[in-house]
């Protein structure tokens, strides 16, 4: 699905998720990292680290802290593995975070 949505995009498209997340999961379930992270690239990579502060387990969000903050750093870890400089947004409001954004895929 990753794939097919970075083919289909065009302009300045934003992604919650992606190729490389995608393969994050297939390896954490004992697959191999699939090829396609090699080749489907994006410009930059934004990460949205855990938050205690502000995280809560709701119905959408079902697992503990404790977990997210393993899965972040696993996507993380393969960002970089993959050649990327990601960008970690910071531990602000909204406005302050989408300036982040704005200001750095806008120049």
């Amino acid at each position: 699905m990753s794939v097919v949505d970075h083919e289909g995009a065009h302009g300045l498209t934003f992604f919650d998720r992606g190729v490389v997340d995608a393969g994050v999961v297939i390896t954490a379930r004992g697959g191999s990292l699939p090829v396609e992270v090699a080749h489907y690239r994006y410009d930059q990579v934004f990460l949205a680290p855990p938050w205690p502060e502000i995280y809560e387990v709701n119905e959408d969000r079902r697992h503990r802290f404790g977990k997210a903050v393993r899965d972040y750093e696993r996507i993380q870890s393969a960002y970089t593995n993959a050649g990327y400089e990601p960008i970690e947004l910071p531990r602000d409001n909204v406005a302050a975070r989408a300036e982040l954004v704005l200001t750095r895929v806008t120049g």
